[in-house]
């Protein structure tokens, strides 16, 4: 599906609304009605498109709590293994540094064994 088939459920829901009240609109204007009883089915219409949309609003809220809710607990997941990944990795490259330290020492001991060693060995020329 591509960006331009996509309807946002908002802009769905306000479309809908939308065409219902027309709809409404015009079945009232053709009804044999009194003015009174048109009143009063509007005032109960509006108090129930309100309560309706009050309900959906609060659904709506819960559920973008919900999401943030479960989004919070994956990042902190993620870094908690981050953070895990990083202490190893540190290890790890401590580990390495020490034991380069020490190959590199014994090279160094070795390179001075052999310069000890050529100076007091008598060269023939």
């Amino acid at each position: 599906m591509n960006d331009q088939d996509y309807v946002s459920s908002p802009r769905l829901l306000v479309s809908f609304l939308g065409g219902v009240a027309i709809g409404y609109g015009v079945a009232l204007l053709f009804a044999p009605r009194t003015g009174k009883e048109t009143r009063a089915m509007l005032g109960d219409y509006a108090q129930s498109t309100g309560e309706t949309l009050s309900n959906m609003a609060r659904r709506a809220a819960d559920s973008a709590k919900e999401v943030a809710e479960s989004a919070r607990q994956k990042v902190g997941e993620y870094a908690e293994n981050a953070g895990q990944k990083a202490g190893e990795y540190a290890q790890k490259g401590g580990e390495y540094a020490d034991k380069a330290k020490g190959q590199a020492r014994a090279a160094s001991s070795e390179v001075e064994q052999r310069l000890k060693s050529e100076k007091h060995t008598p060269r023939n020329q």
